[in-house]
């Protein structure tokens, strides 16, 4: 929940059989709707192309991460993909990502945050 009247969901799209080597390839899609229930068509929706390189590893309060360079690029603006630093780690069959209030030297996340899960 956003706020008393709004609601976000994001849904990441890690596409099967794309990811070679240390690469990988999916989309990033952000909805808010004009209800707390994440329900109805919504009111805006943000989408975006992801490709993503491995870059090594880093231990974190969820177990060992995989350090991945993001490159967010948008389907309706031709601008190239603003690479950033993340961190990866399933747990427990769930996908959880860096906490990106906290970024090491190295520019990525310096741990997790095990406050949302991703699903399948």
């Amino acid at each position: 929940m956003i706020n008393n009247s709004l609601s976000g969901q994001t849904v990441l799209r890690i596409k099967d059989g794309t990811a070679s080597g240390n690469a990988l390839r999916g989309s990033w899609e952000s909805s808010l709707y004009p209800n707390t229930q994440c329900s109805g068509a919504a009111s805006g929706t943000e989408w975006y192309y992801l490709d993503g390189t491995a870059k090594g590893t880093r231990e974190t309060s969820a177990g060992l991460a995989n350090k991945v360079e993001w490159g967010f690029s948008s389907p309706n603006v031709g601008t190239p993909p603003s690479p950033y630093g993340q961190l990866m780690v399933l747990k427990d069959g769930l996908l959880y990502l860096g906490d990106r209030s906290h970024i090491a030297d190295d520019g990525y996340p310096s741990d997790v945050d095990l406050s949302i899960a991703w699903t399948r």
